[in-house]
């Protein structure tokens, strides 16, 4: 328990250093952040009367404003240059300068800053040693930053900026990283990582003003932002699967969550400015990570049902009949929310967890039971599109389903932080006795010194072995198979997954990327033996292999004749005994 202390002591020290190596990084994207949020808080202050909770979501929503001025440029191909950043840089502070009667410092949001910063500095612990971004689709993460650094030369990741749907990547996040990497000449790799991490801190800072423009209450804001940031494993764990797109629109779902809240409070008196403001809020989370629009959808799908739940309870109070339709609701959704949960999220209930989930939820309707039932079917809707497929020729989309696993997983943190001020919400309903300013002082002193116990004594914050797929055994080997092997040459890398939708699983996934030499992804269960004459048919002559647990099995191709050529640490590649293949080339 104390080793861990001092090595996350050790390690917040480190990324402290990595802030400061990495400065210029950081300097740019806070004043480009800035400038975009004294902007939005000309609109925002002239209808939120609480000054921190209206510099706070401006301050969020200026990541928004800086994703849609990336896109833009790499929508008009514009180069990303050292020259251009700070031309950029200069107009930022212009603005900053100009507006800066909208600039708001108070105590509490100098504490909240700081809150900010130590969540920022314990996520940069997961990056401490990374060469790339870990899991398969950094890689791709990785090209499409490339492609748009420089947009004169053709794609290497095969997509390309248009309306088409099959080929949409969720291109905010990477516009922006590509943006970044052009103006400060930082290695794209070391962007994508701190750019994610960067992210992970904002998907904690904006918890606050959802909550607060739910509760209207300071503490239950810092509460459930301490929770989010000190307890739940996600969206940090994501940053395992390389999820970067999709932990960043987590910051603009809860934003355009926030807005939607102010909106249905201050209608219908709506100022153009602010219209404008909800619909590039939503924008900017679509394009960060495209199924945002499908979780706002349900959003509205399960709003409507509250709606019609409420109009249907009040219908029957004006006929004088049982109003105990609420229990009945309650008890249905719960039970179908539950049946959800533990199908699409394949939770492994123990008996205290399943106790404290159904104790957080009957609290929960003693809090708001409409609220409480309209997140329970925003639940249920959004696990419901888990379980049905898209993949229809008429639709030109490149999902499978209409929520994946992953993304649903990161999704989870927003209502599991709803649910925790509801449930306390709805235990101080039922103890009416329980003096509320007392137990919110003692509430939040209690969650601040459990959860640093949590991060200092218990949390690893260092990266998954499973998802950590370059080290330098690899690049040794992707250094010699430049120097060494024929241009035309073909390598095998492991992959798991459907035909057609397969996905590496070791650091072959990272050869084409780095060294452009061209691979074809086959399966990590592939029976060599009865498959050998297939590869070299399609004149794969090569095979990669490293010791990772999803990379091919070595003994199964020693049996068929593979021959060592290259091999260092964990990093191997073989030849395949090909008949009419010599070092790579087709022999007559």
């Amino acid at each position: 328990m104390w080793e861990n202390t001092t090595n996350t002591i050790n390690s917040i020290q480190a990324s402290f250093l990595l802030i400061l190596q990495n400065w210029p990084l950081f300097l740019h994207i806070l004043i480009l952040q800035f400038s975009f949020a004294v902007l939005i808080s000309t609109v925002l202050s002239k209808i939120i009367s609480d000054r921190d909770l209206a510099a706070t979501l401006s301050f969020l929503g200026g990541i928004l404003g800086a994703v849609l001025f990336s896109l833009a440029l790499s929508i008009c191909k514009i180069k990303p240059s050292p020259s251009l950043g700070i031309a950029i840089y200069l107009l930022s502070l212009i603005i900053i300068v100009w507006q800066r009667k909208q600039i708001y410092v108070s105590a509490s949001l100098g504490i909240m800053a700081l809150f900010f910063f130590f969540i920022l500095l314990l996520r940069l612990i997961f990056i401490q040693g990374l060469l790339v971004p870990p899991y398969a689709d950094s890689a791709t993460h990785w090209q499409i930053v490339r492609d748009f650094m420089n947009p004169q030369n053709p794609p290497q990741a095969f997509f390309h900026l248009s309306f088409d749907l099959k080929r949409y990547y969720h291109f905010g996040f990477h516009a922006l990283a590509a943006w970044l990497c052009g103006i400060t000449a930082t290695n794209p790799a070391t962007v994508i990582l701190i750019l994610g991490q960067y992210f992970q801190a904002l998907a904690v800072l904006s918890i606050f003003p959802l909550v607060m423009v739910l509760s209207r209450n300071s503490y239950f804001a810092w509460m459930t932002m301490c929770v989010a940031g000190l307890f739940l494993p996600m969206p940090a764990y994501a940053s395992n699967w390389g999820k970067y797109p999709a932990i960043a629109s987590m910051v603009g779902i809860s934003i355009v969550l926030t807005l939607w809240l102010i909106m249905l409070k201050i209608k219908p008196f709506l100022p153009a400015g602010f219209r404008l403001l909800f619909s590039l809020a939503i924008i900017s989370s679509i394009v960060l990570h495209s199924r945002s629009i499908l979780v706002l959808f349900a959003v509205g799908i399960a709003y409507q049902l509250r709606l019609k739940t409420e109009a249907l309870r009040r219908k029957r109070l004006a006929l004088n009949e049982d109003p105990d339709i609420k229990m009945l609701l309650g008890f249905t959704s719960v039970t179908l929310t539950f049946l959800m949960i533990i199908w699409v999220w394949e939770i492994e209930f123990s008996f205290w967890t399943l106790f404290a989930l159904i104790s957080i939820f009957t609290l929960a309707f003693f809090g708001d039971f409409f609220f409480t039932l309209f997140l329970l079917a925003l639940i249920f809707i959004v696990g419901l599109g888990y379980t049905v497929s898209i993949r229809w020729p008429s639709l030109p989309v490149r999902f499978d389903v209409i929520f994946d696993r992953p993304f649903l997983l990161i999704f989870s943190y927003i209502p599991a932080i709803i649910f925790t001020w509801l449930g306390i919400e709805g235990l101080l309903n039922v103890f009416t006795n329980i003096d509320r300013n007392l137990f919110y002082k003692w509430a939040l002193t209690a969650t601040m010194v459990l959860g640093f116990g949590n991060i200092f004594l218990l949390h690893d914050h260092r990266p998954s072995d499973c998802c950590i797929l370059l080290n330098d055994d690899d690049l040794f080997a992707f250094v010699w198979m430049q120097n060494n092997l024929p241009d035309d040459v073909l390598i095998g890398i492991a992959a798991t997954g459907e035909t057609g939708n397969l996905l590496p699983t070791d650091g072959g996934a990272w050869i084409e990327p780095l060294t452009k030499i061209p691979v074809r992804k086959l399966s990590s269960r592939l029976d060599f033996y009865n498959e050998i004459d297939n590869l070299c048919g399609d004149r794969i002559a090569y095979i990669y292999i490293d010791d990772l647990e999803n990379s091919f099995d070595e003994y199964r191709l020693m049996d068929v004749g593979g021959i060592v050529r290259f091999s260092t640490g964990e990093a191997r590649l073989y030849q395949l005994p090909c008949k009419n293949v010599v070092n790579g080339n087709t022999t007559p």
